[in-house]
């Protein structure tokens, strides 16, 4: 991170008149003094939300972080991986008693930035003996790669060296038994996250890894080294405890270490009761780490036994999933505390308030967090509308109802409150298989003056509950399954089977993943429900406008999209008074518009075509139209996984426009430059 150099960028108002001029004041600082962590209000130049205090050090998805001093400077670095495979390195700053991070920079070796492709989780070790950390990372392809660090105490360089070998040739993790996978459907896994030590006592390093989708731990016997110092490595299979194979269920993320001074070898690890398995959780199971003890094996000493405890917490896990401990004494007490991130992006210090012997690490710690930092959590793309008749406008997220309020360049979620139906919070059941999906946006379905929820399931259908807001704006009636003019009910998506071992494929499994919008679009004076699914079609059931009931006309698709849609949005991008559709994408063609060619009562629209202009914008981008700082044109707002990005139209036509410095002045102490 330097701050040195760099662009400084601000909003600008054109002046009819003639060039508008700004003053820019900089106060210096000493060379030695700790750097800063720039202000990045949002702009509308397509950046990501930040906020200038409260938001978690990570941030991004899969959020997988390793610990150790790369610097030299006595004080325990992270290096950290997400989900679409870069590093980076975030230098402690604090001191032995109290760390503290200010902000990251990218990890890079011989070549530039380290991408490994999807997923990254590092760890570091010196693999090859030579006095330095150098650097692990398990990815995509049941593979871990390494760079072996040429640089020096204070300076680390790392340069790629390739696979990690096993029984001499790539080591390939096992991507089975998944014992939750009936079906076959998970024949790949994810990545996987890997420690190395001497997990047997030996005197020779080990590698130990953790499968994603198996669960399991899988143990990496160490040799003699090899001429340059690395591990001769050989498969000595699954982790054991108990006579089993240890398995978390999902995202196994082992840590091994002596915790309670007995000279044997514990573990911790990750685990992940993901929301697609149906059996009641046994106890400890959705706990977010887990904890097994050493113990003395019943026939072969070198090979490490364990058994099952429970964790020793002071306090109550925080929210999360798919956890990785890293073991670190963190405030110099001489114990040992941790260190845990979780796919979320948050990190932890747990630390050790018990005893060398007898471990208990306070879970109750808050998240550690970074000064002007991703905002998460909030939808930007969401439909909105006046649900309090405050004159704000208010979005719904699951269930839930949020309002955005404050400036454009600092907007705050807040929230309003649950939406209910006789103080039940609104919920319709999925089949009971597949990723639990619902997709919700507040309209004003019936006309009235007050905005209602349509619902879209799972299985692809939608329903309107009506706002009840005479008394509890956040009152809803019990809902009413939207129907077709023939007397059928709207649904869009694979068909609905009886039970997951029916579910033959992905696609059957997950659902409709419908999503829509409600709106003129033909130009006939009848709102009409625009709607995609994971086929990538996009439909239009017409309104009738003979239909009491609001019952719409079966279905036409109006275009076959690349990829099914993550939320559609219409507005009339072109000017000519008809509502264009934007899609929201992929990461690679964030968004697409299609053009409205409709004559009245005769839907019509043109083939996708990308939106030009925009960055990279993550993955699954929703889009929503509307003029967010209120100078008259319409903007973009985009939601793509935890990020939210604002889009100004006449950034979006026009790009920045470069200023020049017209004065330079002085202060008696330095420049103003």
């Amino acid at each position: 991170m330097n701050n040195c150099r760099g662009r400084l960028v601000w909003s600008h108002a054109a002046s009819p008149t003639g060039a508008s001029h700004y003053a820019i004041y900089f106060e210096g600082a000493a060379s030695e003094a700790p750097p800063k962590i720039p202000a990045a209000p949002w702009l509308g130049d397509a950046d990501v939300l930040r906020a200038a205090t409260g938001q978690p050090l990570g941030g991004w998805s899969h959020f997988t972080t390793a610990v150790g001093d790369l610097n030299g400077d006595n004080l325990f670095d992270i290096v950290a991986g997400t989900e679409k495979g870069d590093l980076v390195w975030s230098i402690n700053r604090g001191t032995a008693e109290m760390p503290k991070f200010l902000g990251c920079q990218l990890l890079k070796d011989q070549l530039g930035p380290i991408d490994v492709g999807w997923y990254a989780a590092p760890f570091l070790v010196d693999w090859d003996k030579d006095g330095d950390l150098d650097l692990l990372v398990g990815t995509s392809g049941n593979v871990i790669l390494w760079w072996r660090n040429v640089g020096d105490s204070s300076s680390p360089a790392f340069r790629y060296k390739g696979f990690i070998e096993a029984d001499g040739k790539r080591l390939e993790v096992p991507e089975q038994p998944v014992a939750e996978d009936a079906n076959g459907i998970f024949a790949r896994d994810y990545f996987n996250q890997p420690w190395a030590g001497d997990f047997d006592g030996d005197g020779t390093i080990d590698l130990v890894t953790g499968g994603y989708t198996t669960g399991q731990i899988f143990w990496y016997r160490g040799n003699r080294p090899k001429p340059d110092g690395t591990a001769q490595l050989t498969f000595a299979g699954p982790v054991i405890a108990e006579g089993q194979a240890i398995d978390v269920i999902w995202a196994a993320a082992p840590t091994c270490f002596d915790m309670d001074g007995d000279n044997r070898i514990d573990l911790l690890t990750g685990a992940w009761r993901w929301s697609g398995i149906p059996d009641p959780a046994k106890p400890g199971e959705e706990d977010l780490l887990q904890c097994y003890l050493g113990v003395d094996g019943p026939t072969d000493d070198s090979v490490p036994q364990f058994t099952k405890v429970q964790f020793p917490a002071k306090g109550i896990f925080p929210a999360g999933s798919i956890a990785r401990p890293s073991v670190i004494d963190a405030n110099g007490d001489r114990l040992l505390d941790l260190f845990v991130s979780e796919s979320g992006g948050n990190a932890y210090l747990f630390y050790n308030v018990g005893t060398r012997e007898s471990p208990k690490w306070d879970v109750a710690s808050p998240p550690l967090t970074v000064a002007w930092g991703f905002v998460r959590g909030y939808d930007v793309a969401a439909s909105m509308a006046d649900l309090t008749g405050d004159g704000s406008e208010e979005y719904i997220s699951g269930n839930v109802i949020y309002s955005l309020q404050g400036p454009p360049f600092a907007p705050r979620n807040e929230r309003v409150g649950v939406a209910h139906v006789a103080g039940r919070p609104i919920h319709h059941p999925g089949p009971g298989y597949g990723d639990p999906y619902s997709y919700a946006v507040l309209c004003r379905f019936d006309n009235d003056d007050r905005a209602d929820v349509l619902w879209g399931t799972q299985q692809g259908n939608l329903y309107w509950h009506r706002n009840l807001g005479a008394v509890d704006e956040l009152a809803f009636d019990e809902g009413k399954l939207i129907s077709l003019t023939t007397g059928d009910p709207l649904r869009l998506g694979p068909p609905v089977v009886e039970s997951a071992d029916e579910a033959d494929d992905f696609t059957i499994l997950q659902g409709s993943r419908i999503v829509f919008t409600y709106d003129d679009f033909d130009g006939d004076g009848v709102r009409d429900i625009i709607a995609g699914e994971t086929y990538g079609n996009l439909w239009i059931f017409r309104g009738s406008p003979q239909s009491a009931e609001r019952a719409f006309e079966p279905g036409v698709v109006l275009t076959k999209l690349a990829t099914r849609p993550e939320a559609i949005a219409c507005t009339d991008w072109d000017g000519d008074g008809r509502l264009d559709v934007l899609i929201g994408g992929t990461a690679s063609d964030p968004i697409t518009i299609l053009t409205n060619t409709s004559a009245p009562g005769q839907p019509a629209i043109t083939p996708a075509k990308s939106l030009q202009g925009l960055p990279y914008l993550f993955w699954g981008p929703k889009v929503r139209a509307t003029d967010w700082n209120g100078d008259g044109d319409v903007d973009l707002l985009v939601q793509s996984e935890f990020f939210s990005f604002w889009v100004e139209r006449s950034f979006l036509d026009h790009g920045y426009h470069f200023a020049t410095v017209s004065s330079k002045l002085e202060s008696r102490s330095h420049a103003v430059r």
